[in-house]
């Protein structure tokens, strides 16, 4: 699944680049629980930053060519 997901990310154009998976890994880690949760998961790094790059393609992929203005968004609420 998750090799399918980056297949298409990749096909979609919305594959996220290590800029963009290196800046959300950046932001993960300046919360104080997650380097905890990744001590006690065993999870490294890397695998945490895969997981990462799984999520960013999904979001980038389902997101692909939506956009909302400030004015829908006030309509909206």
């Amino acid at each position: 699944e998750e090799k399918m997901t980056l297949q298409f990310a990749k096909k979609q154009g919305t594959y996220p680049t290590d800029a963009e998976v290196e800046a959300k890994y950046a932001e993960a880690m300046k919360r104080t629980d997650i380097k905890e949760t990744l001590r006690m998961s065993g999870q490294s790094a890397e695998e945490y930053k895969h997981g990462l790059r799984i999520a960013l393609a999904t979001a980038n992929s389902l997101s692909k060519g939506a956009a909302v203005t400030d004015a829908e968004v006030k309509k909206f609420y």
